[in-house]
């Protein structure tokens, strides 16, 4: 594999360790999303050195940068906290950083442009990733305080690590060894533990195994993106640093039906009132008919006056940083112009293309039927912006609850 930079130079080259496909729904569709193991740990695109890295298709995602600008408002989300001087504390360490690039295959010498992808990092545990202790895997310790916990939220993956709280998350532990361990128990209970204490109101308890820092930095990316996934829940991770409280992050997993044109969406066919996302409205408050169990703990969270003065405190310093997202959203548009000109052919995204592969597909972002590449980009920054500006009158004014 050769990884080269915009002007031609290489920018990594080495052997693969492996390729194969990744993703659930995802490998349903034409262009398929891969997981690629390196031979070696290298860096690449002044990324830190990993052996594990992702190329996402995104073929669900009409602008192509969608995965791209929702990973770039969780790193602002972080450049925010840690440049406050501590006056709102710490919130998610590290996120997901990647790059939209050209995958071009090479076989039997022939090369083969097959378009744009998002190649990541793969959320692992590692010092250049999420930096907390080693799973028990690598540990192979009885004693809770040794390991990290990477944990997935996520009510449609299977897997025989996977079990459900009394309110019916699904929790799925990234560490497969780890099944019928007694830090399989301990882990367990003590999610268990924190879900009950929120049922009975009791959020001292709660926030004395649970990070709110997080959680708050968390939910503002989830509802700024419009990502519905932590509703179902889907691809939502948090994390135990050994017998450290419970943390949220790292955020994943945006390219379909996120920034949300609303009035577009409707028009192609999203007419399901709990998946037109709203402007000025929470996400976690529009709902199926009877649907008690979804958005993991974040009704309960939102009637809490702690979680809702710690939300109004972290996003007064935060905002200003979010301001200035649009810039980076015409700077994708600039450079993505040329991609977008050539993917939209090999791959188009448009309604009928998008029926053929799922017939029953509603979950729209309202920019499919666009055709021109300026259009799509205003468009992005017109929902962009009317979606912060309907939080940030939400949070000022301090409407938590219906």
């Amino acid at each position: 594999i050769t990884v080269y930079n915009p002007d031609g130079s290489v920018n990594m080259e080495t052997t693969l360790g492996g390729v194969r496909l990744r993703g659930n729904t995802t490998q349903e569709y034409p262009k398929k999303p891969f997981a690629i193991k390196l031979s070696k740990k290298r860096s690449v695109l002044g990324m830190p050195e990993h052996k594990r890295w992702v190329l996402l298709a995104n073929w669900l995602d009409h602008s192509m940068i969608r995965n791209s600008v929702a990973f770039d408002i969780a790193q602002v989300v972080e450049y925010a906290w840690r440049n406050s001087g501590g006056a709102i504390g710490d919130g998610i360490p590290w996120n997901v950083h990647g790059q939209n690039v050209e995958l071009v295959f090479i076989e039997n010498g022939e090369a083969h442009h097959v378009g744009n992808y998002y190649l990541c990092e793969q959320i692992k545990i590692d010092e250049n990733r999420l930096n907390i202790k080693e799973s028990y895997e690598d540990v192979l310790s009885t004693n809770i305080a040794d390991c990290g916990y990477l944990l997935e939220f996520d009510s449609k993956e299977d897997d025989d690590t996977k079990y459900t709280t009394s309110n019916g998350l699904w929790v799925k532990f990234k560490d497969d060894a780890i099944k019928g361990t007694t830090l399989y128990t301990a882990v367990s209970q003590k999610i268990q533990s924190i879900e009950n204490y929120l049922d009975a109101g009791n959020y001292t308890e709660a926030y004395k195994m649970l990070d709110i820092n997080s959680l708050v930095d968390q939910f503002l990316i989830w509802e700024l993106t419009m990502n519905r996934e932590y509703g179902d829940p889907g691809s939502v991770y948090m994390y135990m640093n050994g017998d450290d409280k419970l943390c949220a992050g790292p955020v994943w997993d945006f390219d379909r039906g996120t920034f949300q044109n609303q009035d577009k969406a409707t028009s192609l066919g999203n007419s399901t009132s709990y998946r037109v996302k709203p402007d000025n409205e929470w996400m976690f408050l529009r709902t199926q008919e009877n649907e008690t169990k979804s958005y993991i703990w974040y009704r309960q969270l939102a009637k809490d006056k702690t979680f809702q003065e710690t939300v109004q405190k972290r996003w007064a310093v935060i905002k200003p940083y979010l301001d200035m997202v649009p810039e980076l959203i015409y700077y994708y548009g600039e450079t993505q112009a040329v991609s977008f000109s050539y993917d939209s052919v090999m791959w188009p995204t448009n309604y009928g293309d998008v029926r053929k592969y799922k017939s029953d597909f509603r979950d729209w972002s309202g920019d499919e039927e666009i055709s021109d590449w300026n259009e799509v980009i205003n468009n992005f920054v017109t929902v962009y912006n009317e979606r912060l500006a309907g939080m940030d009158a939400l949070i000022t004014s301090g409407k938590f609850t219906k």
